[in-house]
């Protein structure tokens, strides 16, 4: 018997940026190699694998967050 398929939920630029808003914070407070992707889910009131959902890793929120201030350093 086929299964259905769930429809995909694509989360909003909004929640994204919160995310990410919320790593930074928590990077910033714990340092990068101290912070669990569990941590900056519970801040962000979520579970980890949900944020998983958002990003690919951990290091992929501080290429985001990064690239983002530098984007918005060049643009003055």
């Amino acid at each position: 018997m086929p299964t259905k398929k769930k429809p995909q939920v694509t989360a909003t630029p909004e929640r994204r940026r919160e995310l990410l808003d919320t790593a930074a914070e928590v990077f910033a407070e714990q340092g990068y190699n101290a912070t669990t992707v569990r941590k900056i889910a519970d801040e962000a009131g979520m579970l980890a694998g949900s944020l998983y959902y958002h990003f690919d890793s951990k290091e992929s929120m501080l290429e985001e967050i990064l690239r983002t201030f530098l984007d918005e350093l060049w643009e003055g």
